[in-house]
């Protein structure tokens, strides 16, 4: 993201737990970010809560500091799903990623780079079912993507035009989520900048 580069997730194999290659793993991201001429590397927490303190004291061994204003958002599937944003009126201009059509998906990345404008930086892992597209005049031109890691629900991606089309992508994404997993589900929302955030608060 611009000068920074933001690690969302660092996964090892139960096997080698506590063996240090989750370290050395982030020590050579940090060292080819540096390469690059990034100017800072951030890390986000995105874990349930009872994990939370290990995952600290894991980054904390890495080098970072937590920082009090940090732009992470986390909240239950249920309280979206019961809130104004849960209820609200689902627009048609939403469609799940899986029922959009895939060359129009490639025009809407295009366009993002001409722009210059960050991209999805990976479609692994990726809900596709309750991922959204808004599509209007048969042009894609916002989404949301969610990915899972079977725990918990991470926003990993949230693009749109204008807060009207953001509002509903989150809707409709929360509203198909809710239909697959419990209203305990923690959903997590890393924004990278301020504004972003205050929309993932209300």
């Amino acid at each position: 993201v611009e000068d920074r580069a933001i690690i969302r997730r660092v996964c090892v194999d139960k096997p080698c737990i506590r063996q240090g290659m989750g370290r050395d793993l982030v020590q050579a991201f940090c060292n080819a970010a540096a390469k690059t001429g990034l100017r800072a590397v951030e890390a986000y927490a995105c874990l349930p809560a009872e994990k939370q303190d290990a995952i600290r004291g894991f980054l904390q061994a890495c080098g970072f500091q937590e920082e009090e204003s940090a732009q992470l958002c986390a909240i239950p599937l249920g309280s979206i799903a019961s809130s104004r944003l849960g209820n609200g009126a689902l627009s048609q201009f939403t469609v799940p990623l899986a029922e959009a059509p895939s060359s129009e998906w490639r025009i809407f990345l295009g366009q993002l780079a001409r722009r210059g404008l960050s991209k999805p930086f990976s479609m692994n892992g990726l809900l596709r079912q309750e991922s959204m597209v808004w599509m209007e005049g048969g042009r894609i031109t916002g989404c949301i993507l969610l990915a899972s890691d079977g725990e918990s629900l991470e926003v990993r991606w949230l693009y749109a035009e204008n807060q009207k089309a953001v509002m509903a992508l989150l809707a409709a994404a929360y509203r198909a989520a809710s239909a697959r997993f419990s209203p305990e589900t923690t959903v997590y929302a890393a924004a990278a900048i301020p504004s972003a955030a205050e929309i993932m608060k209300r």
